[in-house]
């Protein structure tokens, strides 16, 4: 680059180090922005991967973002999410994104690209008719590419002005980028490669150090004078006999009267080793890595490198995860279909490698009720159990804020029960004093404990049908809900509710009645959201139905439990 520079700036007097930024712009780019640092080492995007520390923080985050699965989602009616294996895009950018590369490389070279160049480009490969996408491109190198508005939008035109490649349309260009000015990222090999220059620069120091034999280096000393032929040959034959690691701890021998005088310059004095520490440690301040992500445990503890790891998922990678996912969802989904899908990484992939950790998240969230026990399967890439599977559960010593504030506001009575007066054979009204009370609580119970039950068995319709309904598979969703498989498991959900309060009443229904009796109102439901579906607008009914149908049905079985057992 020092010819290039040469030809381009003005003043030849200039530093060799600050004529490179007289270059065009264009020609920057193209030969990526090559230039001498202080240190005279030669700092670009290809030769910062010689650096050991520059290598393993590329190359650790480059790794990080190719492996986290990277997927289509599609919003569900109730506000949740569910994964969208039909949608075109999900391929794509989750298995394979063209014939030559599988999702983890071309993610991965994606990713080096940016952390290098400070940009990362891919061609959009789109249908003729309708624009859908169909593949991504090997990734472009991205110093041939760059940004340019013109008059008709905003193009990636090749950097080479007659190399015939055309210009690609912004929309056609999947971009990420780094800090710049919004159209650009920076590369931060560029931006700092005078940092990164002094640790190579080290790295150098070192191993000719070392390649010298350990030694510094040091004077011959002559009585007489030599001429300058003389002293070329004598140093050449000092170096080839005594120079160099193979030639460590010879016997020196000199003729003529000559004297050795070392020059030692110890590698403490000259700070060699905080050197090379330091830069470690800056390296991974440029690239927001922990330093013990990059082999430096001089702070790292048990007690604190959980937390490092955490601030690498939250400072490094977590950035880097939003800046793809929105870059995805811009370019290759629709203004139409933004509103119901969009792109997102499943950062518990992070877990994988790490049995505690996930055994820990897993219990939580199954204990807590936010997993189910074929959540937490479907995420060990195990086959679900069955129906069963599906039941959440939750903490019985837990109840729900508005539980709380009504018992507040209505604490139970603890008052002792009067004795009961004995019978002395006169006529008594119908019933004791609160007699209707007590009936009244007994029965809020029963329809409590029925309505809990009812109330499962819908929420897990609704999930299903709001599935066929967005995979416009709604008949077979609901022709499912009746088969045997959905029936078995709700009787083992409302047959304890409902034999609890027939044995309450004084009832002993038998088994065999009650699961007749659930299977027809299994039926009765199916035919209830059938119904609803066909109504017009199917997921707004749906809303409704799953608000107010478990209080319903829970009221009717109540109903035709009193009419057998009751009084």
């Amino acid at each position: 680059m020092g010819v290039l520079s040469s030809l381009y700036t003005p003043d030849r007097a200039q530093p060799r180090g600050e004529r490179r930024e007289n270059v065009p712009g264009w020609l920057a780019r193209l030969f990526g922005d090559y230039g001498d640092t202080g240190t005279g080492i030669n700092v670009n995007a290809e030769s910062a991967l010689k650096y050991t520390a520059v290598y393993c923080a590329i190359d650790l985050t480059s790794n990080t973002v190719a492996m986290l699965p990277l997927m289509v989602f599609q919003r569900d009616a109730n506000g949740g999410k569910s994964r969208a294996p039909d949608h075109p895009v999900f391929d794509l950018i989750h298995r394979r994104p063209n014939d030559h590369m599988t999702a983890f490389v071309w993610r991965k070279t994606m990713q080096g690209n940016v952390m290098r160049w400070g940009n990362a480009y891919a061609e959009i490969k789109r249908t003729r008719m309708g624009g859908k996408p169909t593949g991504l491109s090997e990734p472009l190198p991205p110093n041939e590419w760059a940004p340019e508005m013109r008059g008709d939008g905003l193009f990636y035109v090749h950097q080479r002005r007659n190399s015939g490649i055309q210009p690609i349309a912004a929309e056609n260009m999947l971009h990420i980028r780094t800090l710049g000015d919004g159209w650009s990222g920076k590369s931060p090999i560029t931006l700092f490669r005078e940092s990164i220059g002094l640790g190579m620069a080290a790295e150098k120091a070192g191993a000719s150090f070392f390649g010298n034999g350990m030694h510094a280096g040091g004077l011959l000393k002559h009585p007489q004078h030599l001429s300058e032929e003389a002293q070329g040959r004598l140093r050449k034959s000092y170096q080839s006999t005594y120079g160099g690691v193979e030639n460590t701890g010879k016997v020196l021998v000199l003729e003529e009267g000559m004297d050795f005088e070392p020059i030692t310059i110890p590698p403490e004095d000259a700070q060699f080793l905080e050197t090379r520490t330091f830069q470690v440690r800056d390296i991974a301040r440029i690239f927001h890595v922990p330093p013990h992500k990059l082999a430096d445990l001089a702070d790292a503890t048990f007690s604190n490198v959980e937390e490092q790891n955490i601030d690498f998922v939250g400072d490094c990678v977590q950035p880097w995860v939003v800046n793809w996912e929105q870059e995805c969802e811009q370019k290759l989904l629709t203004e139409a279909e933004r509103r119901r899908y969009f792109c997102e990484f499943v950062l518990e992939g992070l877990l994988r490698g790490n049995s505690q950790a996930r055994a820990e998240f897993y219990s939580k969230g199954f204990q807590n009720g936010w997993f189910n026990i074929n959540d937490i399967r479907q995420r060990e890439n195990e086959n679900p159990i069955g129906p069963a599977g599906d039941v959440h559960f939750v903490p019985v010593n837990l109840v729900s804020a508005e539980q709380a504030l009504q018992n507040a506001q209505n604490p139970p009575k603890n008052e002792p029960e009067p004795p009961s007066e004995p019978d002395d054979g006169g006529d008594e009204p119908d019933g004791e004093p609160g007699a209707d009370e007590g009936d009244d609580e007994r029965m809020a119970a029963h329809l409590a404990l029925v309505e809990d039950a009812c109330g499962r068995i819908v929420r897990e319709s609704m999930r299903r049908t709001r599935s066929g309904l967005n995979k416009g598979q709604l008949d077979a969703e609901i022709a499912n809900l009746e088969g045997d498989s959905r029936v078995e498991w709700a009787k083992s959900v409302l047959s304890p509710a409902i034999r609890a309060c027939a044995e309450s009443m004084g009832g002993a229904p038998r088994a065999a009645s009650v699961d007749v009796y659930i299977g027809d109102e299994v039926r009765r439901h199916v035919e209830d959201v059938r119904a609803v579906c066909a109504g017009g607008d199917a997921a707004r009914g749906l809303v409704g139905y799953e608000k107010h149908a478990p209080q319903a049905w829970a009221r009717r079985i109540l109903d035709d439990l009193r009419g057998q057992y009751g009084d």
